[in-house]
């Protein structure tokens, strides 16, 4: 089989590069497995088999798409979203999805949706590949879209003296770089339904960045990463990076934990899983 794993990505949309890394690991992954596959931002190449990540943006952007093609989703689902339409419902139950956790499986049934595997999101060797910076002049930086109770914990951080960073709208190399100045990278929830933002984080880990995250509603998540970045209450989140960006010791045996589990999350293997699971449906 030949595969296609397709970015959906607008024109003069530059927040389809949000989904970069996680297309890149999959290609990646495909091409270890023995498969004939391409990087692409078309949805109907003769002869592939297409995985298809940003399908959100379907709505707006109708991209042609094969038959069989896979959505792969990879935003977070809760009642009462907006971005969930009707002609997105209609498109996850036309063809193949896919979802990276089970908390979005259960949120998906809820509205009629089936989602037909979880691929995890795993771990290649190529996206490790932030440069460090010998020169550490960023204390906390969080790379997202703003609202007031992110807003609220970045000002509390530079009340305390801290030196914070906020990156929005810029990606890959450019991004890299901020990312390699600074000494802790922050992940903050933006919905109350409070998912691991496993996509944002993975990326960190797997370049061995020290991580502070706001602990989600769900403690079987948090689980799989524990030891490997530090977790803390929205409320204590600004004295906690505080005390850990004056303890750097704790940064560095903390982000070779992170570093450790992120490579034992095997893209192969979840992806020889979902092909199988595929294949067995078919």
């Amino acid at each position: 089989m030949k595969w296609a794993v397709t970015v959906v990505s607008p024109p003069n949309y530059i927040h389809s590069a949000v989904f970069r890394e996680v297309a890149e690991t999959i290609f990646y992954g495909l091409k270890a497995l023995g498969y004939d596959a391409i990087l692409t931002e078309e949805g109907s190449l003769p002869g592939r088999r297409h995985i298809v990540l940003g399908a959100n943006l379907l709505v707006y952007y109708p991209l042609p798409l094969s038959d069989d093609a896979i959505l792969y989703n990879l935003e977070q689902v809760e009642n009462n979203q907006t971005w969930i339409t009707p002609a997105l419902i209609d498109l996850f139950k036309k063809h193949v999805l896919w979802d990276y956790c089970d908390a979005n499986v259960k949120a998906l049934s809820n509205l009629g949706i089936h989602a037909a595997h979880v691929l995890p999101i795993g771990y290649r060797k190529e996206l490790s590949r932030i440069q460090k910076s010998s020169v550490k002049d960023i204390d906390v930086l969080f790379v997202g879209s703003m609202n007031d109770r992110r807003r609220a914990v970045l000002e509390a951080m530079h009340l305390l003296g801290l030196k914070v960073a906020h990156v929005f709208g810029q990606y890959g190399a450019q991004r890299d770089e901020i990312i390699g100045r600074s000494k802790l990278l922050l992940n903050l929830h933006f919905y109350d339904a409070k998912i691991l933002e496993v996509v944002r984080i993975s990326y960190y880990l797997a370049n061995e960045c020290a991580v502070l995250s706001e602990r989600s509603a769900n403690p079987e998540d948090d689980k799989i990463f524990e030891g490997g970045l530090f977790f803390s209450e929205y409320s204590d989140l600004a004295p906690r990076a505080r005390y850990l960006c004056d303890n750097p010791h704790l940064l560095t045996a903390t982000a070779e934990r992170g570093f450790a589990i992120m490579q034992s999350r095997d893209i192969e293997s979840y992806l020889r899983s979902a092909i199988a699971s595929l294949n067995a449906q078919e």
